[in-house]
């Protein structure tokens, strides 16, 4: 599956400290390969919208597995990205 970053992801990614974006930027990758990696789960009230958590920060994405594409949301600190 290709990984395709939302603007505001992107945003998002560049806030981040270096540490932890490179580490983001690690997750993203591995979902090329792993769309639905062991931390990763459903977002209730949304279709096909799943988070996986990297210690406080979530990645909100989104799968579309008729055209093979995950879309990257958000990229937020856990108090921030449901709101």
């Amino acid at each position: 599956m290709r990984v395709h970053l939302a603007p505001p992801a992107k945003k998002d990614l560049d806030r981040l400290p270096d540490k932890i974006a490179f580490r983001v930027a690690v997750l993203i990758k591995t979902l090329e390969t792993d769309a639905f990696p062991s931390s990763s789960k459903k977002l209730h009230g949304w279709q096909n919208t799943y988070r996986t958590r990297l210690g406080d920060y979530r990645v909100v994405y989104e799968v579309d597995t008729s055209h093979k594409i995950i879309i990257v949301t958000r990229i937020k600190h856990r108090k921030d990205v449901y709101r």
